[in-house]
């Protein structure tokens, strides 16, 4: 997730556009917070510093205009997207820091929900190929010790040897129908389960 381009969107929906000085510093102190959060324990020493650095003014020259940011977006008339970064409720008027963890919070809590969307498809999907390599590995097994239980018939050797290896082909087949069996039924649950989506 490009974090900066997800900060930049979110203060343009609460209504901050580029005209403020502080934009370009809530966007990289939100992107330095998601990055390090360890940077708000010290606001003023670590983070404002940090920022001040960046674009070459003062720490109080950051700590105002991040103000002034954030007193904008809280006079907002439209208060929807404040009332979604800030849980679905509308608090008093935050301080930078708590701010700052607000925003922080709410593009990691989006960045989570979609990578848990995209996890979830990419290991349906890799599952399913998985089962059905297995099923491929399993039938050429299958293959590989029919071929064997023959031979072993027409193979010239004593009744006991024989029925010795026969009797592992066998009991090598049998697993091999019970994971095969296994196999089919976490497959057909699986495509029943695709069809529901």
């Amino acid at each position: 997730m490009n974090y900066q381009r997800e900060v930049m969107k979110v203060l343009s929906q609460l209504g901050v556009n580029q005209s403020y000085i502080g934009y370009k510093f809530v966007v990289y102190g939100v992107v330095r917070t998601i990055h390090d959060s360890t940077c708000l324990q010290y606001i003023s020493k670590s983070l404002y510093m940090d920022i001040a650095f960046k674009f070459q003014t003062s720490w109080r020259c950051v700590e105002r205009n991040i103000r002034t940011v954030v007193n904008v977006i809280w006079k907002t008339e439209d208060k929807e997207m404040l009332k979604l970064i800030c849980g679905n409720k509308i608090i008093d008027k935050p301080n930078n820091k708590e701010f700052f963890i607000i925003l922080a919070n709410y593009i990691i809590s989006a960045e989570s929900s979609e990578d848990v969307k995209q996890l979830d498809k990419y290991f349906e999907i890799t599952y399913y190929k998985n089962l059905v390599l297995i099923k491929k590995i399993l039938e050429q097994l299958e293959l590989i010790t029919n071929k064997m239980m023959n031979l072993m018939l027409n193979y010239n050797e004593t009744d006991e040897s024989k029925n010795y290896f026969i009797d592992v082909l066998n009991d090598i087949k049998l697993e091999i129908d019970n994971v095969k069996s296994r196999n089919d039924e976490i497959m057909e649950k699986l495509s029943k389960f695709k069809l529901d989506k």
